[in-house]
């Protein structure tokens, strides 16, 4: 039996170039995935019902992708206090590469590695070329799909139509005690620190649940921090305009009264051991 003629061959290429072309996800498609991330945990679709979420596929080996990675900080600062979660997810052949990278280049959002999953996301929604990202709202229907260097906008139409059900990303206890103390001592290198810190530390005030303020090592570390806020900005004018920068929304304003309390309670205890 002899094979397809030439042109018949050439036809069939041409489509299955175009079927391929068309396979994956696109906006308007509804997507259920878990991913295993690689601090051990997992996130799915349910645990992201209150988010939008932007699954951003990446390698070390990618220069595109690398020269993403300030814009990719940037954006994460400013959209995650807004309930943006951004998780990354490395097509690195080894795990342990896309480790290495993450930690050097302090990528502290959620980080995920495509060849540890049972499955290849990659491959299920349809990407061909990285850096490709997803911008995917509540209950998990795909909003828009592209390159991150143009999300922005996308992810502001998307605030408009989702924002008022979002809850802002949150730090765990012990990850926010870390980030805490960071700012403290970025805060303490002088002045000219300050206006490149602060919009850091609003991110953060954002960021840390109510119920963590309760743990006594949170408290004082809040203390401390205060303290390097009343010394960099005394009447607190910057720190103001850097949480008004954030847009904070009314599930975000007892992080911001936590934050405050917190540090004046734990001083006002502290002042009192001491009179004693």
């Amino acid at each position: 039996m002899t094979g397809p003629r030439p042109l018949v061959a050439a036809i069939l290429i041409v489509l299955t170039a175009v079927l391929s072309a068309r396979a994956g996800v696109n906006a308007g498609d509804k997507v259920d995935f878990t991913l295993k991330l690689m601090d051990r945990s997992t996130v799915s679709v349910a645990d992201l019902n209150d988010k939008l979420t932007v699954v951003e596929f990446w390698a070390t080996w990618c220069g595109p992708c690398v020269q993403m990675l300030p814009h990719l900080k940037e954006m994460n600062e400013t959209y995650a206090p807004r309930g943006v979660e951004l998780i990354s997810v490395s097509l690195d052949r080894k795990a342990a590469d896309a480790q290495r990278f993450i930690q050097k280049n302090q990528m502290t959002w959620a980080q995920a590695h495509e060849g540890s999953q049972p499955r290849p996301l990659s491959d299920q929604w349809g990407v061909s070329g990285i850096p490709h990202a997803f911008i995917i709202a509540p209950g998990g229907e795909v909003l828009w799909r592209g390159h991150p260097a143009r999300m922005e906008a996308e992810i502001e139409k998307a605030l408009e139509v989702h924002g008022d059900k979002l809850v802002a990303s949150s730090l765990e206890l012990k990850p926010a005690i870390r980030e805490m103390l960071r700012a403290r001592r970025e805060l303490a290198k002088g002045p000219e620190a300050v206006p490149e810190v602060m919009p850091k530390v609003a991110q953060l005030i954002l960021m840390i649940p109510v119920e963590h303020y309760e743990n006594r090592v949170m408290a004082k570390t809040a203390v401390k921090l205060h303290a390097a806020l009343d010394e960099a900005d005394p009447d607190g004018t910057l720190l103001r305009a850097a949480l008004d920068a954030r847009s904070p929304t009314e599930a975000q304003t007892p992080r911001i009264d936590a934050f405050m309390e917190a540090g004046e309670a734990e001083a006002d205890a502290e002042a009192s051991r001491e009179a004693a």
